[in-house]
């Protein structure tokens, strides 16, 4: 909850809060002891909690909705950069056989990764 509010404080310019807020987890790092330590500018701060979420939340599932939610262009090994914010799920075909949707999502393979 500390990094959503520090992202926030973050976005408003609010450089102070957000530092407080963002030192609770950045502290993990024995080279951050305060908020001297932090980045000092909005945009700073903004890279630097993108770079705690994956760090803080490896192997949970929130990297998908982090990376689309900030409209991220994500390099993969093997692939072109993708811009995972374009991307839309397919209906699964057994929805769409049963009978409860009649088309597919209109272009969703467009947005998918493709091999670099």
């Amino acid at each position: 909850m500390s990094l959503i509010i520090a992202e926030v404080e973050a976005r408003k310019g609010n450089i102070a809060e957000a530092q407080d807020y963002l030192l609770y987890t950045a502290k993990r790092n024995a080279d951050i002891t305060s908020v001297a330590d932090l980045p000092a500018t909005s945009d700073e701060l903004m890279k630097f909690i993108a770079e705690e979420r994956v760090r803080e939340f490896a192997g949970e599932g929130h990297r998908y909705h982090d990376a689309r939610r900030t409209g991220e262009i994500l390099n993969m090994a093997n692939f072109l950069p993708f811009d995972i914010s374009k991307y839309v799920f397919p209906i699964p075909s057994d929805e769409i056989n049963a009978g409860f949707c009649t088309e597919q999502n209109t272009g969703w393979e467009d947005a998918m990764p493709t091999r670099g």
